[in-house]
């Protein structure tokens, strides 16, 4: 079975991958407070694409 790409699952996708950039791109140099902000960014970015994959394929009525 294959997952079909919906446009919230699209969304949520754009959304992580902005966030895995800038945790990406963080530096030795970078402000504390900063790197724990983009940290808490990317860590909830990663959790709202994981929930929106298996509420899609809950909804297309794939067992995951």
């Amino acid at each position: 079975m294959q997952l079909e790409v919906t446009e919230i699952l699209k969304e949520a996708l754009g959304k992580y991958r902005t966030a895995r950039k800038a945790y990406v791109e963080l530096g030795p140099a970078s402000c504390t407070a900063k790197a724990h902000r983009l940290s808490h960014d990317y860590q909830s970015a990663l959790e709202v694409l994981a929930y929106q994959v298996l509420l899609e394929a809950e909804l297309q009525g794939i067992k995951v």
